[in-house]
């Protein structure tokens, strides 16, 4: 697990364009969202704004999707084959919890960490995530260049994230937090 402090330089975050990316260290899930030039008002949106998760698995292609307050739908694929060495993903969690989520806001132009927030991704969603994850994982290896043209087929067939979302099943989606 990585340790962060608001106003950390994350290098690898330092993109110059929009970011949504997931990803997971065993322990606990992280979205990393940023905009260039972050405003104050997406900082506070993403700090405090609802949190809606949904899952999609379209042709054995993982996307996580999100919406923040009034920040609109985005979407991350995550791939458990792209790291060299399996992880494992829980599903048993007591009845009411589920694995948590690092929420880092992060001003893309500079890599500079703006806010972070942790939230639950609650029980059913999190046995689903991880279950779908644990299915992947057992079809090693990854030929990463198809996987990548996948993605590219589906973004193409599903160019935005509303069309993505609309893939989704109702049982894979959930407000994880609400004012």
């Amino acid at each position: 697990m990585n340790i962060y402090s608001i106003g950390d330089v994350i290098p690898q975050l330092k993109t110059g364009s929009t970011l949504v990316q997931m990803a997971f260290d065993g322990s606990l899930w992280e979205l990393r969202i940023g905009f260039p030039a972050i405003t104050q008002e997406e900082i506070n949106e993403l700090q405090i704004g609802d949190v809606n998760m949904a899952i999609a698995n379209i042709k054995e292609t993982l996307f996580c999707l999100f919406s923040i307050g009034r920040i609109p739908w985005c979407d991350a694929p995550y791939e458990p084959r792209l790291l060299n060495t399996p992880l494992e993903y829980p599903t048993e969690y007591a009845e009411g919890t589920g694995a948590p989520l690092l929420i880092l806001t992060v001003d893309s132009a500079t890599g500079v960490l703006k806010g972070m927030r942790m939230v639950s991704i609650g029980h059913k969603l999190t046995q689903r995530l991880h279950s779908i994850c644990a299915k992947l994982n057992e079809k090693r290896p990854l030929d990463v260049g198809s996987y990548d043209r996948r993605v590219d087929e589906i973004y193409a067939q599903y160019p935005s994230c509303l069309d993505l979302l609309h893939q989704v099943q109702p049982a894979d989606m959930a407000q994880l937090t609400s004012g």
